[in-house]
């Protein structure tokens, strides 16, 4: 399944819900400005990961960004990282990483940028279900996809109960 358009088109609140619906794995890809765009996984009803390039570094980037093995160590062990697995997983396996990195890891790469990218409602999307994410991108946690569609729809009331609040900051 292919899908894309304009956020102005069709709303966060929908598109999650037709993404969660479908129940398949795939690549969301969201394009909000001429930066590099926002990659999101998801498997199934989850989103696993969240990138802004598909070069398999991000995470062993934020591992090393918070101190917890540096980049050359972790780019060692994640070639020696089994197929299917996921990298948080395995390095937690491994004894490299605590469940309590994993869940901050997973706050920094999926939470922390997800929450205020709903909030944006101007940007192209595409969801491929022919494409999925890198295992090496993945620290093993998942967030429903439930979760982020119910703070959405609460985003999406307060702007249309609100507009002249926004359009009046506009000016």
């Amino acid at each position: 399944m292919e899908l894309k358009g304009l956020l102005m088109d069709l709303p966060w609140s929908k598109l999650l819900r037709i993404i969660e619906q479908s129940q398949l794995p795939g690549l969301l890809t969201i394009q909000v400005n001429q930066s590099y765009p926002y990659l999101i996984g998801i498997e199934g009803e989850c989103i696993v990961s969240v990138a802004r390039k598909l070069n398999n570094q991000g995470l062993l980037w934020l591992i090393h960004a918070q101190g917890e093995i540096c980049f050359y160590t972790a780019n060692r062990l994640a070639r020696t990282c089994p197929r299917g697995s996921s990298l948080g997983g395995y390095l937690k396996s491994q004894a490299v990483l605590s469940s309590a990195h994993l869940q901050d890891l997973f706050r920094c790469q999926v939470i922390s940028v997800l929450y205020p990218l709903i909030q944006k409602n101007e940007g192209y999307f595409q969801f491929q279900s022919q494409l999925s994410m890198s295992n090496l991108e993945m620290t093993g946690l998942k967030l429903p996809i439930y979760d982020l569609w119910m703070a959405s729809l609460s985003i999406s009331q307060t702007l249309s109960t609100e507009p002249q609040t926004y359009s009046t900051h506009l000016l």
